[in-house]
């Protein structure tokens, strides 16, 4: 699975496993976890996107709010 080969390719890099991993988002912080339950290692979550958002609309009163 990719978790296993990103894991694989993280220990490689690293020449061991780290001691923290950050996962951004729903996609990585699933791959940030599986990880991190794999390599026994504490994990840290980003919950938001880091980018605009991708919803039309859902910053419709940002500017209303901005000083």
């Amino acid at each position: 699975t990719f978790a296993e080969d990103a894991t694989n390719e993280i220990c490689a890099e690293l020449k061991g496993p780290p001691d923290l991993i950050i996962g951004n988002y729903s996609d990585g912080n699933l791959v940030a976890s599986l990880i991190a339950h794999k390599l026994g290692i504490t994990q840290c979550n980003i919950a938001h996107a880091l980018e605009k958002t991708k919803y039309p609309d859902s910053d419709i009163y940002w500017k209303d709010f901005e000083e």
